[in-house]
């Protein structure tokens, strides 16, 4: 997918009600040096231009300190055709929540499905918004349905597990 232009450690399409927020995740171990993460923009700045998904690009970083770092890093030479965001432990541990600092945006942080996302036009670099038949809980029936079920059962008391959106 994507044309081999991009290797990020992570991909996938966050459903919250109606909005859908794709996005390209970037796992920190703080093992890499800033620069080289940073340099990892590029080649998602290409695959953009080539006709790739707006998706954001999700930094998620071992602490506040390296991310603040990398905030600096990335204000020395900005992408203005990239949506970055950046996380930490500190900011919080459900990626749903209000966690996500957009670059050169302050120090506002925004939920998942609050971040700015184009899906594209599909072609031969982007596969578009996910369609309802691509939901990994398909083939088990309609999501609704299920949690549907489970809520149902838990009012009955024989709930064994939570829900949370998705």
């Amino acid at each position: 997918m994507f044309g081999q232009r991009i290797h990020p450690d992570g991909h996938g399409v966050w459903t919250d009600g109606t909005r859908q927020v794709g996005y390209f995740l970037e796992l920190d171990r703080g093992t890499e040096p800033i620069g080289k993460l940073a340099d990892k923009l590029s080649s998602h700045r290409r695959l953009r231009a080539e006709g790739g998904p707006s998706y954001p690009i999700l930094f998620a970083l071992p602490n506040r300190t390296r991310e603040q770092n990398l905030h600096r890093r990335l204000a020395e030479r900005p992408e203005p055709s990239l949506v970055v965001a950046t996380t930490s432990p500190e900011s919080g541990i459900d990626p749903a929540d209000a966690v996500w600092r957009l670059v050169g945006n302050g120090r506002h942080r925004l939920a998942l499905a609050d971040l700015p996302v184009s899906h594209g036009q599909p072609g031969p670099l982007n596969p578009g918004p996910p369609a309802a038949d691509q939901h990994p809980l398909h083939h088990m029936g309609t999501v609704s349905a299920i949690v549907g079920e489970v809520e149902s059962a838990s009012r009955r008391g024989r709930c064994w597990a939570s829900s949370s959106a998705s």
